[in-house]
């Protein structure tokens, strides 16, 4: 499930320090190697009562899919955390980025098949993929806009690191079918696919450059 930015107002809010530090979760591992619990505890702080997806993952799945190469997690990080002017771990928002089999249904086009998966029809209607699984902030900073920053994010690093080293073709999102969540991903260069019939999420794809 991916966490679209919350346009609603409310009464308190941190501000977003900048400049904003994107920190991959295996790196903190090895830096918490010898005290682990001292990384859960912090991750456990990360609030996000409007999507309760977000803030679990985080909280009880994160280490275990870093660990077992399932996802990749990246956090938005204060600065001041690195820099050692911080005793805390202020994770202003995550995502997470894996690869996923993507069933394509028999209302998309042969031209469009074709497209996601290169020169030739895919057989039996898969296509690989780049996922995005998770995109989330932190409650405490609900009135900052960074959803598109996280997400542009997500994408610098699938196109300057995991393209460039494997290959790939696009982008895959998956939301709820919400016309707010899917014009936001939309104003973001993503596109409606088709919405699956199995669990009724609409996926959304990006072609990468």
């Amino acid at each position: 499930m991916v966490f679209e930015e919350n346009q609603d107002e409310h009464s308190l809010s941190a501000e977003i320090p900048e400049p904003l530090t994107i920190v991959q979760l295996c790196d903190l591992i090895g830096i918490y190697i010898e005290n682990e619990k001292v990384l859960e505890d912090q991750l456990n702080k990360f609030s996000c009562e409007r999507n309760l997806d977000v803030q679990n993952f985080l909280q009880r799945k994160a280490l275990q899919f870093e660990k077992t190469h399932k996802s990749r997690t990246y956090l938005a990080l204060d600065e001041a955390t690195l820099t050692g002017e911080s005793t805390e771990l202020d994770v202003i928002g995550y995502f997470t980025l894996s690869l996923k089999h993507l069933n394509l249904g028999t209302a998309i086009s042969k031209t469009k098949q074709k497209e996601l998966n290169g020169l030739f029809l895919p057989q039996g209607n898969v296509v690989v993929g780049y996922l995005i699984g998770q995109l989330g902030k932190n409650d405490a900073y609900c009135k900052e806009q960074i959803g598109s920053r996280l997400l542009n994010a997500a994408l610098g690093i699938l196109q300057g690191q995991a393209q460039r080293a494997v290959g790939g073709r696009f982008v895959i999102i998956e939301c709820n079918p919400d016309e707010k969540l899917i014009n936001f991903y939309q104003r973001n260069g993503f596109y409606l696919l088709q919405v699956d019939p199995k669990d009724g999420m609409a996926q959304l794809v990006c072609r990468i450059p």
